[in-house]
């Protein structure tokens, strides 16, 4: 039988996070695991049906939230069980898992279901969620990450996680100024001011992962990028050109070359894209691209459908368009579904759902993309994380649907999970 992961991550989440070594050349990254035993499952002790909420919490609704001025909500991003919202005024709210202090707040321990303010942290301009840490850009360009530090993600030389954000090495005014930044399962890039990237965490060599404890730059990415993403364990650039490069794992083609199989650690364009590309959204072990028609077009795994095509083909090496998707702005991808925002302000999802990520109030994976609930307008920003999605919505209002083991969908009762979107309380 095939077990799914969360966050890809093989064993409990303790047991994953204490590992801080690589495999041996013939296993698997040990953040990685073989698609080959990854399926979806319903949490255990939870149940999915059509308009189901978790823990008590009551759907969304269209009221306007008290947030304004500096505490206004204008990014979100979703780790593994967790999530956070950076304000207009600067300052970063986290909530859900905080086992490896991802939240940021200097302590370890029980989830927190409403957002808290991760202290002596001002002047962010960006904001990626991990596995189990974060990291937020500043307006200097320098970088603060917190949390888990086994394969060197916090990137301040050490393998020691902290609870609270620190500097990663080398990048701010008076080292390397970064404009961007990603997060992946145990791994971060940046881009910096001059077009290269660098990267820190979990370094892909060959099938096997060894830590990266400060930022190094990336082959085939050292000038000409506009932007960066990353996967699970797969990292993807797009040049001034709109061409797309990738390198990491590629178990399931998820680089995009035409190829699956070894890992390589330099970035090569991803062939056969129709057209050029203004975004990517790395998941699983699938990729996306958000091409400047407004098109889509996605590779890699598709066990259930991530990829917006038959699912039937359960890969593909090479990008192709999913099908009845235009005017999109924005991509979001887990790790066995992915979402995509219109232009009218709405939300579809498409791919695995046994935990209701897709948020159109079943269970059922869809390899077609299907409205999320209450979401065909309005909304501003959308995040994916492993089974849960969170959508930011123009009136700064958070909604997130999905599994909720650890209250990340804000509700009183961990291990529920919701097939349509709840309201993230005090934001």
């Amino acid at each position: 039988m095939r077990v799914q992961v969360r966050w890809l991550v093989i064993a409990s989440l303790l047991a994953a996070c204490a590992t801080g070594s690589s495999s041996s050349d013939d296993a698997q990254a040990p953040f990685a695991a073989d698609p080959a035993d990854i399926a979806e499952r319903a949490p255990a002790g939870s149940q999915a049906s059509s308009g189901a909420t978790a823990g008590g919490a009551v759907p969304s609704t269209d009221a306007s939230p008290d947030a304004s001025g500096a505490s206004k909500v204008v990014a979100i991003s979703t780790g593994l069980g967790h999530a956070c919202a950076l304000t207009a005024g600067g300052t970063v709210k986290c909530w859900g898992m905080n086992f490896e202090g991802q939240l940021g707040i200097g302590t370890t321990g029980a989830a927190q279901p409403i957002p808290v303010v991760v202290p002596n942290l001002a002047g962010v301009t960006e904001i990626a969620a991990g596995q189990h840490h974060t990291c937020a850009l500043l307006g200097t360009g320098a970088v603060r990450c917190w949390g888990s530090n086994d394969f060197g993600e916090l990137g301040d030389g050490t393998l020691v996680g902290k609870s609270s954000p620190v500097a990663v090495s080398g990048l701010g005014p008076d080292g390397v100024r970064v404009t961007k930044i990603g997060g992946g399962s145990h791994r971060n890039v940046a881009l910096t001011a001059t077009g290269a990237v660098v990267e820190w965490g979990a370094s892909v060599t060959v099938n096997a992962a060894t830590a990266q404890p400060i930022p190094v730059s990336v082959a085939g990415a050292t000038s000409g990028i506009s932007s960066v993403a990353c996967g699970d364990s797969h990292s993807c650039a797009i040049t001034s050109a709109g061409a797309v490069r990738c390198w990491g794992y590629n178990a399931e083609g998820q680089l995009g070359d035409g190829t699956s199989g070894n890992a390589r650690s330099n970035a090569l364009d991803v062939q056969a894209l129709t057209g050029s590309a203004s975004m990517v959204a790395g998941g699983g072990y699938h990729t996306c691209a958000l091409l400047s028609s407004g098109a889509v077009s996605c590779w890699g795994w598709n066990l259930w459908g991530q990829l917006g095509t038959d699912s039937a083909i359960e890969q593909r090496a090479v990008p192709a368009l999913v099908d009845g998707l235009t005017s999109v702005v924005a991509l979001a991808a887990g790790a066995s579904h992915t979402c995509a925002l219109s232009s009218s302000g709405g939300v579809t999802c498409w791919g695995g759902s046994t935990a209701g990520q897709l948020g159109n109030g079943g269970s059922q994976p869809s390899s077609t993309p299907v409205p999320v609930v209450g979401l065909g307008s309005g909304v501003v920003a959308i995040s994916a994380a492993s089974d849960f999605t969170c959508a930011l919505l123009a009136n700064a209002s958070v909604r997130c649907w999905g599994y909720d083991e650890w209250q990340q969908l804000g509700t009183t009762t961990p291990g529920a999970y919701s097939s349509v979107p709840l309201t993230i309380s005090g934001l």
